[in-house]
């Protein structure tokens, strides 16, 4: 659930890098990619340590 969250949460922050650069299609797969990773690498460390 939380991995779900943070890949809608990229993909929203994608969209609007996105519009910036002109390619919202682009921004979108760049966002999830980046919202994959946060939620694959930083999530799990950030639950160990609380």
């Amino acid at each position: 659930m939380p991995m779900m969250i943070v890949t809608m949460l990229g993909t929203g922050i994608g969209g609007g890098i996105g519009v910036v650069i002109g390619n919202t299609l682009v921004g979108i797969f760049l966002g999830a990619f980046v919202g994959a990773l946060v939620g694959g690498l930083l999530l799990p460390r950030i639950w160990r340590r609380s």
